[in-house]
């Protein structure tokens, strides 16, 4: 069923509201988030645990708990009035498209984990929080790209932003949440040789089939201008900086280690590392001299970056390179044996 807003808004009166159960307003507070939730862990998609953790890392950076509102998906047997206690969790199970009239107060924004949820309802709030198919399965790396804009946002906040093969949707959610001051907007780029003089570019690897090789973000690091800068998020751990034997970018490069761990389970941590490419030596050791921490209090985690010693530089990077030789060398053996498989094949026809 698909009502429009303007039969809704001249004539959904509480009879009307009322035949689907939403017959008195419910009260929020202003500026309100609605979280539209999906039954993830019912269809399989995730597991439960994986389930919770999504929503509370979401919850945690995108949206102050005391002005969510939850609308639970009607197989969705998440225990949200335990995860959120400051969220008021709407038990009624209202058509969504009602959702912009049943509330005291309209949402500012909507937010949601599946997108298809709310293609209607896009018009009728100030603010949509969407995210794309693949945050769901690499939740995580919010830490990494949130880090990376924050050091952005202190060091390098007057630089015109690009990304390259990252999730643009989390950048852009990232870079509008409350407190960010960069004030700008990230654009993407296909081919290296797009981006000008005194720009700071975002670089992952999810996508294989599209990302540029080693060699070559190596060549543009050495033809960039001195002021440019790169920030390998290195979330499928493929080091594009590494262009074996050429070690040359490693003299500017600087790792920058995120710590997670748990204030309720000391077992639970875990390190990633993002790297820092700058040519300027006082921006290597601004980087190196980067400190700071977020409290996640709904995921009951703590994330923080800490300057590091040269000592502990050095190591880091030994550690990016070790690393990234043994996954030259998976892929260098994977292809040998395509080969032979295809000249076996060949042979026997």
């Amino acid at each position: 069923m698909i009502i429009s807003s303007s039969e809704l808004d001249s004539s959904c009166d509480e009879n009307r509201l009322g035949f689907f159960g939403a017959d008195q307003k419910i009260q929020i507070n202003e500026n309100s988030t609605l979280l539209l939730t999906s039954d993830f862990s019912n269809l399989k998609i995730m597991a439960f645990e994986e389930h919770k953790k999504i929503l509370q890392l979401v919850v945690d950076y995108f949206v102050p708990e005391s002005s969510l509102v939850i609308t639970p998906h009607p197989d969705d047997l998440m225990y949200y009035d335990y995860l959120f206690p400051q969220a008021t969790v709407i038990k009624k199970k209202i058509p969504s498209e009602l959702l912009p009239f049943v509330f005291s107060r309209k949402p500012k924004t909507i937010i949601t984990l599946t997108p298809t949820k709310i293609w209607n309802l896009t018009g009728f709030f100030e603010n949509c929080l969407l995210f794309s198919t693949d945050y769901v399965n690499n939740f995580t790396i919010t830490h990494q790209y949130y880090c990376a804009l924050k050091i952005i946002n202190e060091l390098f906040k007057n630089y015109e932003l690009f990304e390259m093969n990252t999730d643009k949707l989390l950048l852009e959610n990232l870079l509008n949440i409350s407190g960010n001051q960069l004030g700008s907007i990230v654009k993407s780029c296909k081919n290296l040789s797009q981006i000008p003089a005194k720009s700071v570019v975002l670089i992952d690897d999810f996508n294989n089939e599209i990302l540029p090789n080693a060699k070559e973000i190596v060549n543009f690091f050495k033809s960039t201008d001195k002021e440019s800068i790169i920030i390998f998020l290195n979330s499928n751990k493929e080091y594009l900086f590494y262009d074996y034997p050429d070690k040359e970018i490693l003299e500017y490069l600087i790792p920058v280690e995120i710590l997670r761990f748990s204030t309720v389970d000391e077992t639970d941590l875990e390190a990633k590392t993002i790297f820092v490419c700058t040519k300027r030596k006082d921006q290597r050791k601004m980087i190196k001299d980067q400190s700071f921490e977020k409290t996640l209090k709904s995921s009951k985690e703590i994330i923080k970056v800490k300057a590091m010693s040269e000592e502990q530089l050095r190591i880091k990077i030994l550690e990016g390179i070790l690393e990234a030789t043994e996954k030259r060398l998976e892929h260098y053996i994977k292809l040998e044996s395509e080969l032979r498989k295809k000249l076996n094949i060949r042979m026997t026809e």
